[in-house]
């Protein structure tokens, strides 16, 4: 006998738990389809995001899932030039994302969710007044379906960096805050990364494959003076391309799936998370024709002038962006509010300055069009 729900969502990452929490307290009948053995396993996430994104998605800050709180962060050059930030009034925080993850589930299940580990979706067909799937397992009719399902997704294969994130066991040099490490010379359109968890734990990574993220991060590590070893590697894609406009009458992306993630850092955790929520409760209609303009009316267009952003900073040099640094940190050294998710913010700042107006005039006039 098929099993029917008015809601199917692939993936219980934050995304799916999310729209399943918000759709089923809403009372529709949920089912979401994991297809590893445990929610939260395998992590691929930095989990770097800001408290004022934590409670947009409604979810309190309890002391499981909060790693590390973060008061400050360093901009690293090859040259060693370093800059440091005051990141206190950021709220930013350090995730552990698979005690996140599975509080998401314990939320949407006493919601009234269902959750089926270890299951695939292998197949689905969109009708007209339903979605037919066939799992590893068996099959089911939905009236909508949300895919959660990760970068596996996206459709858009040129907007996919590869990157590979350690977890390193630092013996020396331990830093408290983040740090982005910046060589156009070896990682042209991207950055390298460390994220402190505490306790002699750091997340560090960069685009690229092990290999090449090996190197990148030693490297940088030497000239920073923190040194260690790898206990953990991550390699997986970030979605760095843009929003994939997905969304049918009964079908529906979301997530990194959805594209969407920032294209300046392929954090995902906010905009993809407020996306699954926004699905969850416009799945009462019993159709996703609205979803597309309701998104982008909530994050869409901040990630398409985060793209701008992105697509300007691969035509940077070194000595360009040390510029545009070195000019932020004399109009102002803190990050603060909602900058971290929203760009914007932080950018329109920058411009009321009559120094740093004139930097961004010369360097990044396409970002300058964004404010008009």
């Amino acid at each position: 006998m098929v099993k029917k729900y008015n809601l199917a969502i692939r993936g219980a990452g934050p995304a799916g738990l999310l729209a399943a929490r918000e759709a089923a307290r809403r009372g529709e009948s949920v089912i979401v389809f994991e297809e590893d053995r445990e929610v939260g396993v395998p992590e691929k996430c930095g989990g770097l995001i800001s408290l004022n994104g934590l409670m947009e998605m409604k979810v309190s800050p309890i002391e499981k899932i909060v790693n590390k709180r973060i008061k400050s962060g360093q901009v690293i050059f090859p040259e060693g030039e370093r800059f440091e930030f005051d990141l206190s009034e950021s709220n930013l925080i350090v995730l552990n994302r698979e005690e996140f993850d599975k509080q998401l589930a314990v939320e949407a299940v006493k919601a009234g969710s269902e959750i089926k580990i270890g299951t695939r979706i292998e197949s689905y067909n969109e009708l007209a007044d339903r979605v037919s799937l066939k799992t590893s397992h068996d099959e089911y009719e939905s009236d909508l379906l949300i895919d959660a399902g990760g970068v596996v997704g996206y459709v858009n294969k040129e907007g996919l960096l590869p990157a590979t994130q350690f977890v390193y066991a630092v013996k020396d040099g331990f830093y408290d805050g983040i740090m982005v490490f910046i060589d156009k010379n070896l990682l042209h359109n991207f950055f390298g990364w460390y994220i402190p968890l505490g306790d002699g734990l750091a997340k560090i990574g960069s685009a690229g494959d092990q290999n090449f993220a090996y190197k990148f991060m030693e490297k940088n590590l030497k000239a920073v003076s923190i040194s260690g070893y790898p206990i953990k590697v991550i390699s997986s894609s970030l979605v760095v391309g843009g929003i994939s406009k997905k969304a049918n009458t009964r079908t529906l992306k979301v997530g990194d799936a959805g594209g969407q993630t920032k294209p300046t850092t392929g954090g995902g955790i906010v905009s993809g998370g407020l996306g699954g929520m926004l699905a969850g409760a416009e799945s009462i209609k019993g159709t996703f024709t609205d979803y597309n303009k309701s998104y982008d009316d909530l994050f869409g267009s901040e990630l398409k002038r985060q793209l701008t952003i992105a697509n300007v900073y691969k035509k940077l040099s070194n000595e360009e962006i040390l510029k545009i640094i070195s000019e932020i940190y004399k109009v102002s050294n803190k990050l603060s509010g909602k900058e971290f998710d929203f760009h914007y913010y932080l950018v329109r700042r920058l411009a009321l300055n009559p120094s740093m107006l004139k930097i961004m005039a010369k360097y990044i006039p396409d970002i300058l069009k964004e404010l008009v």
